[in-house]
């Protein structure tokens, strides 16, 4: 866990949220993160924490607040569940590896103009066992 990156949000939200006030001790606990090029662990863990040290302020309990990183982490990876219809696919279903004759080719093909230019080389196909 990048425990700088994660103070330095930490100081950015509660300023945001309570102006000049002391900042309160936070607290990191299994700070275990995912590998990322974003700082998604540190991220989860101090808005967590802005959330609950908020409402212990709500409350009238204010008292330093403790964040399991890993459990906040987890909590920010599956969260995001659409309800009246399926997740979206993360991947076209043109999109992979595939033989050819002078060994193999890798489509990318999630953008909209990259499946146009394949389409426009390979045709319209009607699913990837035809573009195979």
């Amino acid at each position: 866990m990048d425990y700088q990156r994660a103070a330095a949000l930490w100081q950015q939200m509660w300023q945001g949220l309570r102006g000049a006030d002391p900042l309160p001790t936070l607290t990191f606990l299994q700070p275990d993160t995912f590998a990322s090029a974003f700082a998604v662990s540190e991220l989860a863990a101090t808005s967590i924490g802005l959330a609950s040290q908020a409402l212990s302020d709500l409350l009238g309990q204010s008292r330093p607040v403790s964040v399991n990183v890993r459990l906040a982490s987890r909590w920010f990876q599956h969260s995001v569940v659409p309800l009246n219809r399926p997740p979206a696919a993360l991947w076209d279903e043109f999109a992979g590896d595939y033989a050819s004759a002078d060994g193999w080719i890798r489509l990318h093909t999630n953008a909209a103009h990259h499946r146009a230019a394949m389409e426009q080389v390979l045709g319209q196909q009607a699913n990837r066992a035809a573009l195979a």
